[in-house]
């Protein structure tokens, strides 16, 4: 344990990777490695290289077994359950294109999804004669809303699967991921549960959600170095499920899994190995998953609070739906030259030591802020600064 608190003193004792002169306020897109993770990171790439065949023949599904242990502790599920790949897009790609669908099979997803899950459903669409059905989701919105949304299209559609978010990137809101999962069971409908953002924010339970298949990165939330990403795959599909690419083909046995995913030997297998590093620095040094999300979760809604004071705006949307990101509405008009000026805003953030993800959403411009154990209100303020001087600009 450590009695440094949260904030710029943790910053500056354990996250000195990043640079002194940056704002952080957007961790949800690449994450951050702590220090000392990072210590471990350079010490394994270099034992590793000292001996490769070594690692690669007599280490490697070890450290790859000891790894899912320590993930599966979090998710409190069975690790012969999870698979660990480089990143999210890839997962929903495994699924997608390595399970067998009819032409005219119906897929659900919601409008907020990540754009890259949108470009795969579409790569279905046009390669495989999926039919899609995109839910609206126009924020405010309640969960209750967000529920009937899906009991609707489903009754109407009988759709073969469904992808949701358990919180979305932009806006971030976390969805009623539970109570959709519940409805997918309902209707037989295969779940596909976008996690990205989950595993070091909320944890979901997954003996409880109970998903066909579901993913989440270790290295936007859970300081996990890049690339590295966990997919839950339900025991029912293991022997459908194939890696993507395949490496070793194999469809039955207790670890079909871990001998399915566990053989890429071409990837970089250094941030897998020190999931355990990582796993201890946050339950010792940061107190555990309990205390680094109320600290993440009470910052967020005050930083929207904060800004929408400052800007008379809102902020999205009620507290039930803010995990550890919040959007705060921007007091700037959307034209139809937005395209063109956000392409202009984004170096401009950055040459300020700052970037803050914009996105326009149901008519109007938000601002997403990520609120971390290294960062406190006043580098909220301060980002909130340097986006309304760049946007003054464009007025």
């Amino acid at each position: 344990m450590t009695d440094v608190p949260f904030g710029k003193q943790f910053r500056e004792t354990y996250f000195t990777s990043l640079s002194p002169d940056l704002i952080p306020v957007n961790h949800g897109s690449s994450g951050a490695i702590p220090t000392p993770v990072a210590e471990s990171y350079i010490r394994k790439f270099q034992s590793v290289n000292q001996f490769p065949d070594k690692f690669f023949r007599i280490e490697k599904e070890k450290a790859y077994v000891d790894s899912l242990k320590c993930v599966a502790e979090v998710f409190s599920c069975d690790y012969h359950d999870l698979a660990l790949l480089d990143n999210a897009t890839t997962a929903v790609n495994t699924v997608l294109r390595g399970l067998s669908f009819q032409p005219g099979d119906v897929f659900v997803y919601h409008n907020t999804c990540f754009g890259a899950c949108k470009e795969t459903m579409k790569y279905m669409e046009a390669n495989h004669g999926i039919k899609l059905v995109e839910i609206e989701l126009l924020y405010p919105i309640t969960q209750k809303e967000i529920v009937a949304k899906f009991r609707e299209v489903f009754e109407k559609y009988l759709p073969k699967l469904c992808l949701f978010d358990v919180i979305s990137s932009m806006p971030a809101m976390l969805l009623p991921y539970l109570e959709l999962a519940k409805l997918c069971k309902d209707f037989n409908v295969l779940s596909l549960v976008d996690g990205s953002h989950s595993v070091g924010t909320i944890n979901p339970d997954l003996s409880a959600l109970q998903p066909d298949f579901f993913v989440s990165l270790l290295h936007k939330w859970y300081f996990v170095p890049r690339p590295c990403c966990v997919m839950s795959i339900n025991p029912i599909h293991h022997a459908s499920i194939q890696p993507f690419p395949v490496y070793k083909y194999t469809t039955g046995g207790d670890s079909t899994l871990i001998d399915k995913f566990s053989f890429w030997t071409s990837r970089n297998h250094i941030p897998i190995a020190i999931i355990p590093e990582v796993h201890k620095f946050r339950n010792e040094v940061c107190r555990g998953e309990l205390q680094i999300y109320e600290y993440c979760h009470e910052l967020a809604v005050k930083v929207g609070k904060l800004l929408s004071e400052r800007w008379g705006t809102s902020y999205l949307s009620n507290e039930l739906q803010i995990t550890t990101m919040v959007n705060v509405e921007v007091p700037f008009e959307v034209g139809d030259n937005w395209k063109d000026i956000e392409g202009q805003i984004t170096p401009e953030l950055v040459d300020k030591n700052a970037f803050i993800p914009l996105v326009v959403h149901n008519g109007k411009l938000y601002a997403r802020f990520s609120a971390q154990i290294y960062t406190e209100l006043d580098d909220f303020s301060k980002a909130g600064e340097v986006l309304m001087a760049v946007l003054d600009r464009f007025k």
